[in-house]
C-alpha cells in the first residue's frame, strides 16, 4: 500500500495481483484508491477537546481536505470573510497562529486514536 497525492487531496492505493487467464499478458493487476480521510476522526477530538461549534468543525475538516479558503466558503455557502472569521477563532481557541497549526493538531489527534 502506498499514499497518491492528485491535487490537494491524498489516496491511499493498494495494488491487488490478479490471477492471469492462460494466454493473457501475465501481470494483471488491479489498483484501488482510498481517500484518507484519517483527520476526521481527529477534528472530532479537538472539536470536544477545544470546544468548537458545529461551523468551526465543518471548516476544520475542510480544511484538513486540503481547500482553500474561497473553496471551504462555496461548499459552506458563506462568504470566504466569514471562512476566515472561523479559523481564526479556531486558532485562538487552540492556541496555534496559523491554517497549518490546525491541521497539525487535528492530524496528531487523529495519529493518538488510530495507534
Amino acid at each position: 500500500m502506498f499514499e497518491f497525492v492528485s491535487g490537494r487531496r491524498r489516496y491511499l492505493c493498494r495494488v491487488i495481483n490478479l490471477p492471469s487467464p492462460p494466454g493473457s499478458p501475465p501481470e494483471l493487476f488491479a489498483a484501488l484508491l482510498l481517500e484518507r480521510k484519517a483527520a476526521q476522526c481527529g477534528a472530532s477530538q479537538v472539536a470536544k477537546q477545544y470546544n468548537l461549534t458545529s461551523r468551526e468543525l465543518q471548516a476544520v475538516e475542510l480544511l484538513t481536505d486540503g481547500l482553500r479558503s474561497k473553496e471551504i466558503a462555496l461548499r459552506m455557502q458563506i462568504s470566504p470573510n466569514t471562512v476566515k472569521t472561523f479559523l481564526r477563532l479556531v486558532m485562538l481557541k487552540m492556541g496555534v497562529s496559523t491554517r497549518s497549526g490546525i491541521v497539525r493538531r487535528v492530524f496528531e489527534q487523529g495519529s493518538r486514536l488510530t495507534a
